[in-house]
């Protein structure tokens, strides 16, 4: 509910949750593909962790995948990190679309017993996935991703920029 979200927030961020935060969360939370659109500062990462948190104060061991192109900490990868995460050490992965298409993730998605924990994968700053496309082919990719993973998986998507047709482009390629 709205009130287990605020709360939950609350209680993990000590952050009171706008109603566009809430209803964005409840919606993936309940594994719906979701839009988000609003202001760079508005508070979309709020929302990307508010799944996570109700997730965990319901007892379930979940993880977010955030899938952000700015991301410099994606090059860091190794085979103990990779391990770490499909044994379920973290609870919130930050990853490029390079790393996210490459083969040692593909392992991850033949996981059946890795896959059941993913909560939902946020692709921050979205509108980049068809404008990078032309250079960065694996954003272009990204859709893939849909037929590797369960199909109750959903996708958060978020930006400040998406107009219609970039959101159109964006909605084709995921």
């Amino acid at each position: 509910t709205h009130q287990q979200i605020c709360d939950a927030l609350n209680k993990y961020f000590h952050k009171r949750a706008c109603l566009f935060q809430i209803e964005m969360a409840l919606a993936v939370y309940e594994g719906y593909d979701v839009v988000g659109v609003a202001a760079t500062g508005a508070g979309k990462t709020l929302s990307f962790f508010a799944p996570l948190v109700m997730a965990l104060e319901e007892g379930q061991k979940k993880v977010i995948f955030i899938v952000t192109l700015l991301n410099l900490l994606g090059q860091q990868n190794s085979e103990d990190l990779n391990k770490a995460i499909e044994s379920g050490d973290y609870r919130v992965i930050i990853i490029n679309p390079e790393i996210l298409m490459s083969p040692a993730c593909a392992l991850l998605w033949k996981n059946r017993k890795f896959t059941v924990t993913i909560l939902n994968f946020v692709f921050d700053e979205a509108h980049c996935v068809s404008q990078w496309g032309a250079f960065h082919r694996d954003y272009l990719h990204l859709g893939t991703l849909r037929y590797l993973i369960p199909d109750t998986i959903p996708f958060f998507v978020v930006s400040a920029t998406l107009p219609p047709p970039v959101l159109a482009e964006v909605s084709e390629i995921l």
